[in-house]
């Protein structure tokens, strides 16, 4: 999950990331949201957890400067 730097993106609750991590999973490439998808419904779906928040526990941004 990202954690912001102190004093930065202060949210009140965890919902308020949501439409962040949803840009996020349309950035992934075809063959990594189908996976991640796969492995979403594998456990329960949105019955057990929002996508968006799914998508937050399971991916990582890095930044690749050369």
């Amino acid at each position: 999950m990202i954690e912001p730097q102190k004093g930065q993106m202060n949210y009140k609750n965890e919902e308020e990331l949501a439409f962040y991590y949803m840009f996020i999973s349309a950035c992934l490439n075809e063959m990594d949201r189908e996976e991640l998808k796969e492995k979403w419904v594998e456990q329960g779906g949105f019955e057990v957890i929002p996508w968006w928040k799914f998508v937050m526990e399971n991916t990582k941004l890095e930044l690749d400067i050369k």
